[in-house]
């Protein structure tokens, strides 16, 4: 098993979370269809039940994203992001946290729009 890090180490997207969730809410419904009291449904509808309650418990925080998120919406590359994260900090909601950029998503949504509303790239 991965060594995971401490909480609070850095920020990441709850994005892949929310896909698992979504994969095993799909498998759960086949297995309540073929075996609904085996032990592998009722222990995948637990998993399910405690993933759902991890993102609907989600401090604020969780709401940020990284510098590789960024660089996948944007398609620019990291020392872009980093500069854009260092000069327009505010405008993005870029803080640094234990040499590690967390990039507020929606202010990043937000910059964004604007830049190509006004013609300019991200």
């Amino acid at each position: 098993m991965a060594d995971l890090p401490r909480r609070g180490a850095y920020l990441v997207s709850a994005r892949p979370l929310l896909e698992l969730r979504e994969r095993y809410e799909t498998e759960l419904e086949v297995l309540r269809r073929r075996a609904p009291r085996s032990d592998v449904t009722v222990t995948l509808a637990t998993c399910v039940d405690d993933i759902a309650e991890v993102i609907n418990s989600s401090a604020p925080e969780q709401l940020y994203i990284t510098v590789d998120d960024a660089m996948k919406i944007t398609g620019r590359c990291r020392s872009a992001i980093t500069r854009m994260c260092r000069t327009k900090g505010a405008l993005v909601g870029a803080r640094r946290e234990g040499g590690v950029w967390s990039i507020d998503s929606t202010k990043f949504q937000a910059y964004l729009a604007g830049a190509r509303s006004k013609g300019g790239g991200p």
